[in-house]
């Protein structure tokens, strides 16, 4: 899975983003807001991240509308670093298991 995040010039609560998402040579446009920042904790150390919730379909898969929470990391690199899904069938929670090749340095705390 990768992740195109189209940047404003400010990421700032509330403010609406854009992210295309592709699988398997597949893609997706969707529109996401800015909830604020939170730190995450992570098996390399917390790092700051944005709280963006993707506006999804709910129905087969998911449960609501606003059933997706994406935490990416708050800097240049806007890398994911966990994600959670509320599911028709239950729920998914993943997060970020390795990294390489980050144009700029992670800011671990």
């Amino acid at each position: 899975l990768h992740l195109i995040i189209l940047k404003p010039k400010t990421m700032e609560p509330k403010k609406r983003i854009v992210i295309v998402a592709v699988l398997f040579m597949l893609s997706c446009l969707n529109y996401a807001r800015i909830e604020g920042t939170e730190d995450v904790d992570t098996k390399y150390g917390t790092i700051n991240c944005l709280k963006v919730t993707p506006m999804v379909k709910s129905g087969r898969v998911f449960k609501e509308k606003e059933g997706v929470t994406l935490w990416i990391s708050n800097d240049r690199n806007l890398i994911p670093v966990s994600i959670k899904a509320e599911l028709a069938v239950g729920s998914l929670k993943a997060s970020l298991d390795d990294y390489k090749n980050v144009k700029y340095p992670l800011a671990f705390k």
